[in-house]
């Protein structure tokens, strides 16, 4: 999957391994969702907020330590 995004693409790059390319495209959606927007309009000032409802979002998953790791890993892409 390409996203036109620069961003949308890393962090989906970042889930395929841990959930596979439909499981990753559906967490962008839903999250990005719940911060009213789309999933190819994530930019900079966006991450911090995607980043915590992403986390929040594979806990189940991943466990809480991991999952914060993804979550710092999606933040520091503003930088």
């Amino acid at each position: 999957m390409s996203y036109n995004n620069i961003l949308t693409n890393k962090i989906y790059d970042l889930l395929v391994p841990m959930f596979g390319e439909v499981m990753s495209k559906s967490i962008l959606k839903v999250q990005c969702a719940k911060i009213n927007i789309p999933e190819e309009a994530i930019g900079v000032s966006h991450l911090d907020m995607l980043a915590e409802k992403i986390e929040i979002g594979i806990k189940v998953f991943l466990g809480a330590e991991r999952s914060r790791e993804v979550s710092r890993l999606i933040k520091e892409l503003a930088v």
